[in-house]
């Protein structure tokens, strides 16, 4: 695979709420290989894949399991380039990275909140971007994109932001996932900008789950059909071998699952992790599940509590869909846990460890790595 560097020149778009949570340049490092994969669900050893001084987070496996995409922070001197990385499966070296550092962009930052690689090099990315004028709060264009990886700006604009599918609308997109040659899902939110208190000077982002939407490449663009029953979705993943749908909803320890075509949700498992704490991020191979959960206190509204981590464990649980059993496989009290993923070929897991709130919440906190956990769903 060529190697690309374009940019995600961001800078929390300059003290922008919207990019609090996506600062952290990375430099992999090598480690020991990972254990064999087991038939029994456990915790699994624990390998460390990237190295930072801030954050790198939203991991996501290529379709065919040898990669995991992500982003970070590459810092330069006088601006922060928010770019997309990829590290082979077992880790080490970055092997291709996309940064849009480029002398035309250099009046605006951006960064890339959704990214899907399948198997032939096809990379489908959002970009979003604003003004470098430290003053933006939101982006001024989100786009969604069709390229390849070894041409990653010679590309094809498939929709620009404000959208709507049908009568949804669609104005921040995460979770890119492909499901067939011209086809993909991804999670459709709601981005909202709040004060952390009445008289403070810092601001934050909340993200609200609006609907799974299921996607088409046309000859024109794309076309989008919200996915029934997934309203106010935080997370997703397939399950069952792709027949149903399983996600998470904001202040809510509950798990819910929907046919993978649509149609009514039904609780699959409940009392995941602490009272009072979010669920921030799911994955699932065939009946088993991965779900993070955290000690989280969300901000709501202009006068609303100061988000925060609060103490108490970060736990990553085992969950069954056949019998909704609930096992906690990890538990810390040292940064949290989010956006788990599971291999599509292996039980392995990638696990975003410390830094902000999955894809529910942005907050300015300490750097995050990612994890793995190999061979810890049978």
């Amino acid at each position: 695979m060529q190697a690309a560097s374009g940019a995600a020149t961001s800078s929390r778009w300059h003290r922008s709420a919207v990019f609090v949570l996506l600062v952290g340049c990375s430099h992999g490092e090598p480690f020991a290989a990972p254990d064999p994969t087991t038939d029994v669900l456990g915790p699994g050893s624990d390998v460390r894949l990237t190295y930072n001084v801030e954050q790198d987070y939203w991991p996501a496996w290529t379709a065919d399991g040898r990669g995991i995409l992500y982003s970070f922070v590459n810092l330069k001197p006088g601006r922060e380039h928010r770019c997309i990385g990829l590290i082979p499966a077992t880790g080490g070296t970055r092997i291709w990275q996309l940064c849009d550092d480029r002398g035309i962009e250099a009046d605006s930052v951006s960064s890339f909140t959704a990214y899907a690689l399948d198997a032939g090099g096809r990379l489908l990315y959002t970009e979003a971007t604003a003004a470098d004028d430290g003053q933006a709060l939101s982006p001024d264009r989100t786009t969604l994109w069709l390229a390849d990886t070894a041409k990653p700006f010679v590309r094809r604009e498939l929709v620009t932001l404000p959208a709507f599918a049908g009568t949804t609308p669609i104005e921040w997109l995460v979770d890119l996932e492909w499901t067939g040659t011209s086809t993909f899902t991804v999670l459709d939110q709601d981005l909202a900008i709040y004060s952390h208190c009445r008289f403070c000077g810092f601001v934050d982002t909340a993200f609200y789950g609006i609907a799974v939407l299921r996607g088409t490449l046309t000859a024109t663009g794309v076309s989008f059909e919200p996915i029934a029953g997934t309203t106010g979705a935080t997370s997703y993943t397939f399950a069952e071998n792709g027949a149903s749908i399983v996600f998470t909803l904001r202040n809510d320890r509950r798990l819910y699952k929907v046919s993978a075509t649509g149609g009514t949700r039904v609780v699959v498992a409940t009392g995941i992790g602490p009272v009072g704490g979010q669920l921030l991020g799911v994955s699932c191979r065939g009946v088993n599940c991965i779900v993070a959960s955290d000690p989280v206190t969300l901000s709501d509204d202009v006068f609303g509590t100061f988000p925060s981590a609060d103490s108490g464990p970060r736990e990553l649980h085992g969950i069954s869909l056949e019998t909704g059993s609930v096992l906690t496989i990890r538990s810390d009290t040292a940064g949290l846990f989010a956006t788990p993923r599971i291999s599509p070929v292996r039980g392995d897991v990638v696990v975003q460890v410390g830094g902000a709130f999955g894809h529910i919440q942005t907050f300015t906190s300490s750097g995050s790595d990612l994890h793995l956990y190999p061979g810890v769903v049978p």
